[in-house]
């Protein structure tokens, strides 16, 4: 039988550029013996170029890098890191480990996106001396005497989210399943942050900007099929949709 082999790939066009599961699968330059190319899963969207709102979001947060908040500077520091587009400080300022599990006078930074050497380095760089970091990321820096030095991190841990919609449509302008399934998952995606739970409000909101669809009803699961109106995320947990995901009856 042929051998599968698993490769990772990126679009050669920046920006927000949609492959839903099962759309690549055109090989752009042929190779002896490679006979075929799909995606399983959806693939990850790229960003726009920077917004008015969003420039505003950065000034704020980089106005905060020179205050007096370790926290917030720290935060603030990690944000300007290539790449990165989210970042949460946990701190234990007491002499035990805390309920989070973070040990005695350390602090956790759950950070999205970015190389991890880059957030290695600059967390090294603006966490205070004597303070301790914690997270499921190790990474090795050298400091400025050229001493290696250990710096942990937290990426958060996806969650997978079911969905499934009950659609009532106009069948002569329906956009159709698949149209629905996307605009959910994109949705799901662009709107739930790290630690965000997850309301069937919001995907409501999604789907019927989908032409066609005249009511719906949403359940979402962490397993098929939802069955519960809200799912609550854990801080160091991020929801994640996929058009493979989403069930349309």
């Amino acid at each position: 039988s042929p051998a599968v082999v698993l490769v990772a790939a990126e679009a050669q066009t920046a920006g927000v550029v949609q492959a839903n599961a099962g759309t690549i699968t055109v090989i752009a330059t042929p190779t002896a013996g490679w006979s075929a190319v799909t995606n399983t899963l959806d693939a990850i969207a790229g960003t726009a170029l920077e917004t008015d709102a969003s420039l505003r979001i950065r000034r704020e947060n980089e106005l905060q890098r020179p205050g007096t908040s370790p926290v917030d500077a720290i935060r603030a520091d990690l944000l300007t890191v290539a790449d990165v587009t989210y970042c949460r400080i946990l701190e234990n300022t007491t002499d035990t480990t805390d309920v989070d599990g973070i040990p005695a006078h350390n602090i956790e930074a759950i950070v999205k996106d970015g190389e991890n050497a880059d957030i290695g380095l600059q967390l090294w760089r603006s966490k205070a001396a004597g303070i301790g970091t914690h997270g499921n990321v190790t990474v090795t820096v050298k400091d400025s005497q050229g001493f290696d030095r250990t710096v942990k991190f937290r990426r958060p841990t996806d969650v997978s989210i079911y969905v499934q919609v009950v659609k009532t449509v106009d069948v002569a302008i329906y956009a159709g399943d698949a149209a629905l399934k996307t605009a959910i998952a994109e949705a799901g995606n662009l709107l739930h942050n790290v630690g965000d739970d997850v309301y069937q409000s919001t995907l409501i909101a999604a789907a019927l900007s989908v032409k066609g669809l005249l009511a719906c009803v949403i359940t979402v699961g962490f397993s098929a099929p939802g069955l519960l109106n809200s799912l609550v995320i854990a801080a160091r947990e991020l929801a994640r949709f996929d058009t493979t995901r989403v069930t349309v009856i």
